[in-house]
């Protein structure tokens, strides 16, 4: 019963991102069968020595019930470029999968991923085709999203990769596992726990592209270190590694209705090959934060500092939603 199309803009101003600006159009029921077409586009100034631009532009379309009901078809395109301290990474990506819903708690997904790449080091070029057949399982019983008390989430993430030009044959997997444990009458008080893994058997930096790679420091991982901090050092630059374990504990207590406050502990390990092979770097961070309860999920302040690695000062992080 809603207007069919929708068009929006975004501004945003990151103290190590820069400045980015964003816009969306997308049309709901495309062909009359609940379908949808949705197009992206982004682009960030950096601030750093090379002052480079970043930008996303990408189309995503999605048809249900392809098959049967409970399926649903993605198609999506994507070209992108980032621009990082230590390299260049753009690439034009096109993905389609079919997304099947068991339950209410449990999905699969299994689709083909093309992708051509061109990564500037500075001091070479590299050229990387990545022709990928993912497959992904999602178990999902956690009671609300944006701020869960109670449940389990896991997502899995495989893929088997061919590569051209420049890049090696392998196969990338992932894990991101979630526990949340609410206690008490009114469940003030939540434990929650992640654990992260991921690995790319027979790939390493120059024989596949960054983005398929692993870095740690942020709010995505540790807290309290610098974004992507934490990597495989060659000389005064810090590349992806092929083998990545994360770990995080959070206690959250919710003061009032609508003021919470949590306290948290987060660490990374990178390795330059696949996990089981040599050996890596890890680091940690911890902090305290506060939430304030909105209708879409609490809006996240965290602070926090360095416990182990090579990180100095505090970081802030805002947002939201909880940090995981």
């Amino acid at each position: 019963e809603e207007k069919p199309r929708r068009l929006g803009f975004g501004a945003e101003y990151n103290s190590s991102d820069g400045v980015r600006l964003s816009a969306f159009w997308f049309h709901r029921n495309l062909t009359g069968a609940s379908d949808r077409l949705r197009f992206n586009f982004d682009i960030t100034r950096r601030l750093n020595e090379r002052t480079e631009y970043e930008f996303d532009i990408g189309a995503t379309y999605r048809r249900p019930a392809v098959i049967r009901s409970s399926d649903d078809l993605f198609l999506d395109l994507r070209f992108y470029q980032d621009d990082l301290d230590d390299y260049v990474e753009t690439a034009l990506v096109f993905g389609s999968r079919i997304e099947r819903q068991f339950s209410d708690v449990f999905a699969a997904s299994l689709g083909v991923s093309l992708s051509r790449s061109i990564t500037d080091f500075g001091f070479t070029k590299k050229k990387f085709d990545i022709y990928g057949i993912p497959g992904v399982l999602t178990w999902d019983s956690r009671d609300f999203e944006g701020d869960p008390k109670n449940g389990i989430f896991a997502k899995a993430e495989i893929m088997p990769f061919y590569g051209g030009q420049d890049a090696d044959s392998g196969m990338r997997a992932t894990l991101n596992a979630r526990y949340y444990q609410g206690f008490g009458a009114e469940e003030r008080f939540v434990l929650a726990l992640r654990g992260l893994v991921g690995t790319v058997f027979n790939g390493r930096t120059g024989t596949v592209p960054e983005r398929m790679l692993f870095f740690s420091g942020g709010s995505e991982t540790v807290r309290g270190h610098e974004y992507r901090s934490l990597g495989v050092d060659v000389g005064d630059r810090t590349f992806g590694g092929a083998g990545f374990l994360g770990a995080s504990i959070e206690g959250r207590y919710w003061v009032t209705e609508t003021i919470g406050v949590v306290a948290f502990y987060d660490y990374g390990y990178v390795s330059p090959e696949e996990l089981g092979k040599g050996s890596g770097n890890s680091h940690s961070g911890a902090g305290i934060g506060a939430r304030y309860a909105t209708p879409i999920g609490p809006i996240r302040f965290d602070v926090a500092g360095p416990v182990s690695g090579e990180g100095e000062g505090v970081q802030f992080y805002l947002g939201i939603g909880q940090a995981f």
